[in-house]
């Protein structure tokens, strides 16, 4: 999410508001600033990724033998091996 900043009207060339958006600052000029309400979406509990593994977990887990289960423990190998990789990392993408 960005962050957001409001400014008085005028306040603002376009080469600020250049160099705030690179750095993905939103800016918003206002003719009262201090009248502007701004709501942030809030921060889910857990990602796609997070349900995705934790829905294979429970799958895999139950003991059941078939080709569904055989999918989701060959999925999750995948998609842990591939998590486990980006973190030891340091990086986020799971391309």
């Amino acid at each position: 999410m960005s962050q957001v900043i409001i400014f008085p009207r005028g306040q603002l060339t376009e080469l600020d508001r250049a160099r705030m958006d690179e750095v993905g600052i939103v800016a918003v000029e206002a003719d009262n600033p201090e009248q502007v309400v701004i709501t942030a979406p809030g921060v889910p509990l857990a990602g796609a990724d997070d349900l995705m593994l934790s829905a294979l977990h429970a799958v895999v887990e139950c003991g059941f033998g078939s080709a569904a289960t055989e999918f989701a423990k060959e999925l999750r190998r995948r998609l842990t091996t591939r998590e486990t990789q980006a973190n030891s990392h340091g990086a986020g993408d799971r391309a």
